[in-house]
């Protein structure tokens, strides 16, 4: 342990993160030999991520003080505080890995050391308005656009506010007492994967968020909602149509001239308009062959199709898969009691 902390101020990052990654180990199994070197991890913090080395520092480090910190005896109020605003400040600047561990720290050090639920009720409601905000949009007009600039920061909310109801009571962030904070989160996150269905890294991160949701109130997996979603998904196939019967489907889409002559019009000559039609009519056909798709274009939107639908059926066993493995931690824990 000693050898690993004088490694700590090596210069090469990789040589650091294998440190790290060690120590976090070593912290799982025996987190008190950790306590009285956690003043030398959180420096750590402040690093600039320029490289992907640097993301793994900051994951170790969270997940080593998320575990060393509540241990701490009579920790200073200033530490708690820097650490707390370095968790919620990396919470949202940094990716899926950074994140999930900062909040799972924060969730640490603020129930067991400092209860400054205030700094998190403020971190919850800055994302939780501003989705309730856009679904308020998307409900009014389906097919608005989301814009690019907008649509990082409604996939880092829809992924956050799952995992802080997964560290934290949703009393927490109750504000109306007349209405369930629980029940509205699970209702906008519904909403997102059930109702955009354009956008794949949103609706998955919406998974993911009931994910976390369900991890700490399992009864709303069993929730006939959420359940009829999880099993139609998983049986669904993987591509709803052949690529010739979505070939075809389109080609009966295409409409002729023709098709839209007024009806009430009287032809003056009947033979002449016949010709007419006829030569439109070829025309046209050579016209829409070319409008159409091709053969390996459907099969390629196909594909992608179908791809989508795995990759949503990955994030739903992810979450089933969590879910059972806090189940047991959350059994074993309950054995280990009595």
């Amino acid at each position: 342990m000693d050898t690993l902390i004088t490694e700590i101020s090596s210069q090469s990052n990789q040589r650091l993160v294998a440190c790290l990654a060690t120590l976090h180990l070593f912290t799982k199994i025996r987190p008190e030999l950790m306590v009285q070197h956690t003043m030398l991890l959180t420096p750590y913090l402040t690093i600039r991520c320029k490289e992907p080395a640097d993301s793994h520092i900051l994951h170790y480090v969270a997940r080593i003080l998320e575990v060393t910190v509540p241990l701490m005896e009579h920790p200073s109020e200033s530490m708690v505080a820097q650490l707390e605003e370095d968790m919620v400040r990396l919470t949202l600047r940094h990716g899926k890995m950074v994140l999930e561990s900062c909040v799972a720290c924060l969730g640490a050090v603020v129930n067991r050391v400092s209860k400054n639920y205030t700094l998190v009720r403020d971190c919850f409601s800055r994302f939780f308005t501003a989705l309730t905000r856009f679904r308020q949009d998307l409900a009014s007009d389906p097919e608005r656009k989301i814009s690019a600039s907008m649509r990082p920061s409604i996939l880092r909310a829809l992924f956050t506010i799952g995992l802080l109801c997964k560290y934290f009571d949703a009393d927490v962030f109750q504000t109306d007492p007349r209405l369930s904070i629980r029940d509205q989160v699970f209702d906008t996150l519904m909403f997102f994967t059930e109702q955009v269905k354009t956008d794949l890294e949103m609706r998955k991160k919406a998974l993911s968020g009931l994910g976390f949701l369900c991890t700490r109130h399992h009864e709303l997996l069993c929730g006939h909602r959420l359940c009829r979603f999880y099993h139609d998904l998983l049986r669904s196939p993987g591509m709803p149509q052949s690529a010739y019967d979505i070939y075809r489907a389109n080609s009966k889409k295409s409409i002729r001239p023709s098709d839209l002559v007024d009806a009430t019009s009287a032809p003056e000559d009947e033979t002449e308009n016949a010709e007419k039609r006829e030569s439109d009519d070829c025309t046209q056909s050579q016209d829409d062959s070319n409008l159409l798709p091709s053969v390996s274009e459907v099969d390629k939107q196909a594909t992608e199709q179908q791809e989508a639908i795995l990759e949503l059926k990955c994030v739903v066993l992810g979450n089933l898969l969590t879910f059972f493995l806090e189940e047991e931690k959350r059994m074993l824990e309950a054995d280990a009691k009595c």
